[in-house]
């Protein structure tokens, strides 16, 4: 699915889907997490500390693949995967937290119209910001 002679890592369809689960894992753990996460460290604490973990992560997984692991490529997925936990982890709970905040502070008859253009410019900026981060 995924051929290296055209830039990718070589993974078959059970390797994709094993990410994909772990993804999933890390969505459904840090969901049921958050409303104690949030009550013990409080909201601006948590967005502070996990924009660093993010930052720190992000820059880990993007230069796992510059190491020769001499691996197989279930390996390699599986360290991504390792890696992208906090990822997930955190990107979860910052984007909850951003959401509280709009909600909180939005009048009650623009709450609606708030919400949808912060959706949409995280939209636009998830988009464009990856063709224009690789050209």
């Amino acid at each position: 699915i995924t051929p290296v002679r055209q830039g990718g890592l070589g993974l078959d369809a059970t390797e994709i889907g094993f990410a994909f689960t772990i993804f999933a894992f890390c969505n459904m753990l840090s969901t049921a997490c958050f409303p104690r996460v949030v009550g013990a460290t409080g909201r601006l604490n948590l967005i502070r500390y996990g924009l660093w973990i993010l930052g720190v992560s992000m820059a880990a997984h993007a230069a796992l693949p510059a190491f020769d692991w001499g691996c197989s490529a279930t390996k390699i997925v599986a360290w991504s995967s390792v890696l992208s936990f906090p990822r997930v982890w955190v990107a979860n709970f910052c984007f909850s937290i951003s959401t509280m905040g709009i909600a909180a502070s939005a009048p009650r008859d623009h709450l609606g119209a708030a919400t949808g253009l912060s959706h949409s410019c995280g939209n636009v900026a998830r988009a464009l910001l990856p063709p224009v981060a690789t050209w």
